[in-house]
């Protein structure tokens, strides 16, 4: 009985949770389960609605992302940008569209000015800051080339700190 009440008032408050950030509960509940644990809530119609709505997510992000992809291939820059922007508004911590989105940046920076100049660095930043394994494909890669006499740049490549990253560079 206690346990039932514990449950019934956990499922109450992940639904409150839910109104306020919808995805970010998803995300904390569910990506950290393996998906033969997520078919263990058929018993719980409140918390398969909860698995269920992860699973549309994560399935429109991965469609978003694969299209995403195929219209960076295909050149298809503008498209392509709007495909990794709906991914990130979905899940702000995706590295990959995160990545690619600072390569479109990139391209336009070659034909643009500053402020796209700026936007790189700035995703580019975040990325790291994220996951400085990112590094070394940033510094690899030809998408990048332009930035690399931007002293901003290097600092990005060789900054050990992620405050410095966000304090220094990205203002």
């Amino acid at each position: 009985m206690i346990r039932e009440e514990k449950s019934e008032h956990g499922l109450d408050y992940l639904e409150k949770a839910l109104e306020v950030d919808k995805h970010q509960l998803i995300l904390e509940i569910c990506s950290g389960l393996e998906e033969s644990d997520l078919d263990h809530v058929k018993d719980h119609p409140r918390l398969q609605s909860i698995v269920e709505a992860y699973r549309q997510e994560k399935q429109e992000e991965d469609s978003l992302e694969a299209a995403g992809t195929l219209l960076l291939s295909a050149s298809r820059y503008g498209e392509a940008e709007q495909a990794f922007s709906e991914v990130l508004k979905i899940n702000p911590e995706n590295e990959t569209s995160l990545y690619k989105m600072a390569c479109i940046m990139a391209i336009k920076a070659r034909h643009g000015g500053s402020a796209e100049k700026d936007e790189v660095l700035r995703l580019l930043g975040e990325l790291i800051r994220k996951n400085d394994g990112w590094k070394e494909n940033v510094r690899a890669d030809s998408f990048f080339s332009a930035l690399v006499s931007d002293e901003r740049f290097d600092q990005l490549i060789k900054a050990k700190e992620a405050n410095f990253i966000s304090s220094t560079i990205l203002k």
